[in-house]
């Protein structure tokens, strides 16, 4: 007779543990079923004991043991559940939460369909010391560097895992890695239709061979045997980070994972997270600048506008590139990250900003096909006539300042009608295969122009002949520790992938920021921006714990912060509202925690976090403190 412990694998449950006795000997790992509040669910098995060890505990319960009549099937390790719980209590969350995160639905809920796992650890590697490490690149160059990786570990009959963030992406790398290894290669994600994803799984787990498992960040609790490395691609990617409960960071779950499995770990991309870089840098060899063979040009803006005294989208210097382009039937990227027409509407009479009903919002001007214009708010989507007056003061004088996606592309069409013009943002590209086609027509079309926000680098993996920034100015407004990190990425990942020409229009050319990312001076922007974050307490330096709860009542939303704030009074807790301090008519707030990285996890404050009802929303390592 034996005491197994099991933890139900449903989102939203609660409770750690559950306790069953059994006749079989089940094994670590092993999904069984169990009965919850009238249903039948999946929970994974985490303790096994013989009932005699326990004897005297049992006998002082308050409770009865139920029977457990099912084997089960082990289709984790015990290292990838030791691993798990650790990422369940960083992330102040539940195992529950978190396998559902790295685990497809589709595996938990078809155990009896899989093939029991065997030894996935080569003993001959238990010892062995395994490094952290990162690789900064182009495309191209890590493309190259993770070829000679997986042949390196194939000589020695060991597995590589490559994580990416999107499907786009795992397509354009798996169709050059795979390259003379097809039948070594496995690729995983979301849209592999259930019965061929239970053949691949059985396949990656039972294989004697040396596999190259390409997938997203949802299936790093595939038990593949003698994986020695994990690579985590485009390791800056927003992607990364979920977006639902738990809001778990796939980057940091593979670093875990990999500590508990025994393997290497390598973040790649053309510039990775400041705090990866400060944290693994010194088991890395990269180097210090990265370049581009194309000409770099910076354009002051403001200086063509003070001697033509116009306001300038398309400068001198861009429309002269733009003529060369034309002339050789170039391919050509304009990036702007503003959607819309015109980004904000102010009336000229009380100079009031023009904002949704429903939230604190300045609602976007946009052209529809017809050419009317109409107001749309980003955040909650509400539409209004752009007709409409001022309703402040009931003024005519409406005037929209700012330019967006729809505007260039006016202006360009304008100037160069030859061109053949595609636009990629979320107005245009809804789903992931509009992207593809989007991006394969532009290729497909000699002579064409794509303009584009940040939506472009989940599809652009390819060189360009030419590239622009029509301006990222604007967001340089938004107060956001990271935000120069993601300018810096932005305007380096486009520079190595431009052939020609990279050109940035800018009305601020004195920022340094922009010399450092044509010289690509990847040291000097970490010193800088390590420095700006040792002095203000950001991360690598303190652990940041964002918590957010909304309310229509505003009163009472402060009331419940006020409570809170004595709850984590020996935290310093910072109490403010949302950079849009109400969405859909729900007012927001934020409590900031900064805790320092040697004492986290903090039981005491674990405690804390985990009594808080589900309405109160909690995130460790936030991606955004607005």
């Amino acid at each position: 007779m034996r005491l197994i412990t099991v933890i139900p694998i449903t989102k939203g449950f609660l409770k750690k543990d559950l306790s069953y006795f059994t006749t079989k000997k089940i094994e670590l790992g092993s999904i069984v079923k169990i009965p919850i509040r009238k249903k039948t669910v999946p929970a994974i098995v985490v303790s096994s004991k013989e009932i005699k060890e326990v004897k005297s505990s049992l006998k002082k319960s308050s409770f009865s043991l139920k029977k457990i009549s099912e084997d089960g099937v082990p289709i984790f390790n015990h290292l990838f559940i030791d691993a798990t719980l650790e990422i369940a209590t960083y992330y102040a969350s539940s195992l529950s939460n978190v396998l559902n995160e790295v685990t497809p639905t589709t595996i938990l809920e078809n155990n009896k369909q899989l093939e029991k796992i065997g030894t996935t650890i080569n003993k001959e590697k238990n010892d062995e010391y395994k490094k952290i490490s990162i690789f900064h690149g182009s495309n191209l160059e890590r493309l190259k560097y993770y070829r000679s990786i997986v042949r390196e570990e194939f000589a020695k009959e060991r597995s590589v895992l490559i994580i990416l963030p999107t499907i786009s992406a795992i397509t354009e790398i798996s169709n050059e890695l795979k390259k003379g290894i097809e039948s070594h290669t496995i690729i995983f994600h979301s849209e592999v239709p259930k019965k061929r994803l239970l053949e691949l799984w059985n396949e990656a787990i039972t294989s004697e061979k040396p596999l190259l498992v390409i997938s997203t960040g949802l299936f790093l609790s595939l038990p593949i045997k003698n994986l020695d490395t994990i690579i985590v691609d485009q390791e800056s990617s927003p992607f990364y980070k979920s977006r639902t409960r738990p809001y778990i960071d796939t980057r940091k779950v593979a670093e875990i994972t990999s500590q508990h499995i025994k393997a290497n770990l390598i973040y790649g991309d053309t510039v990775v997270r400041t705090e990866d870089y400060y944290n693994f840098k010194k088991e890395s060899i990269n180097p210090s600048h990265i370049l581009s063979k194309s000409e770099q040009i910076l354009v002051n803006i403001k200086e063509e506008e003070e001697k033509t005294k116009k306001f300038t989208i398309i400068s001198e210097e861009l429309k002269k590139m733009l003529k060369e382009s034309s002339k050789h039937n170039e391919h050509v990227i304009l990036f702007l990250n503003r959607r819309g027409y015109s980004q904000t509407t102010i009336c000229d009479d009380c100079r009031k900003t023009i904002t949704c009903e429903k939230c604190d919002s300045p609602l976007v001007l946009h052209k529809k096909t017809d050419k009317k214009t109409n107001f749309i708010c980003h955040k909650c989507i509400s539409s209004f006539s752009a007709e409409d007056r001022c309703p402040y003061c009931k003024s005519w004088r409406l005037k929209s300042l700012g330019v967006g996606v729809e505007r260039v592309a006016e202006e360009i069409n304008s100037l160069f009608p030859k061109f053949k013009l595609f636009r990629m943002d979320s107005d245009m590209v809804k789903t992931k295969k509009q992207g593809e086609k989007v991006i394969g027509d532009f290729f497909s079309m000699p002579g064409s122009i794509l303009i584009a926000t940040e939506m472009i680098f989940s599809y652009l993996n390819r060189e360009i002949d030419r590239s622009a920034i029509i301006s990222v100015d604007a967001l340089f407004t938004i107060p956001d520790f990271r935000i120069n990190e993601r300018i810096f990425h932005l305007l380096v990942k486009l520079k190595t992938l431009s052939q020609k020409t990279f050109l940035v229009q800018t009305r601020m050319p004195e920022l340094n920021i922009f010399k450092l990312a044509l010289r690509g001076d990847v040291s000097e922007f970490y010193r800088q921006e390590l420095d700006m974050r040792q002095r203000f307490s950001y991360p690598p330096f303190k652990i940041l714990i964002k918590i957010t709860k909304q309310s229509k009542d505003k009163k009472q939303l402060e009331a419940d912060f006020k409570k809170l704030e004595k709850e984590l009074l020996n935290y310093i807790p910072m109490i403010y509202s949302a950079f849009v301090p109400k969405i859909k008519g729900m007012h927001i707030m934020h409590a900031l925690l900064k805790v320092n990285p040697t004492s986290w996890p903090d039981q005491n404050l674990l405690e804390v976090l985990n009594s808080l009802p589900p309405s109160w929303r909690v995130e460790v390592d936030p991606s955004s403190l607005l």
